[in-house]
């Protein structure tokens, strides 16, 4: 999916609306979910950086340091705020 997101990006941008929105949604419920906003959004770009080292195959971490990863921003999540 990652390559066909980077072609529509160049190809037609209007393509990407959808998931655009999706991920507008996304972050609105995480800036209001009772959670520490700024921790939270850390969280998720910090997934989506993973998705993305995967995806494009960029050095991405091995499995257990990524389970490691993401366990520490499961427990940043959770800090008060």
């Amino acid at each position: 999916m990652g390559p066909a997101l980077a072609s529509a990006m160049y190809i037609n941008p209007g393509s990407l609306d959808g998931i655009r929105d999706a991920y507008a949604e996304w972050q609105r419920n995480i800036e209001n979910d009772g959670l520490n906003p700024v921790q939270s959004t850390i969280a998720r770009l910090a997934s989506d950086g993973l998705w993305f080292a995967e995806i494009f195959g960029l050095a991405p971490p091995d499995k257990e340091l990524k389970q490691r990863v993401r366990e520490e921003l499961l427990r940043i999540t959770k800090e008060e705020k």
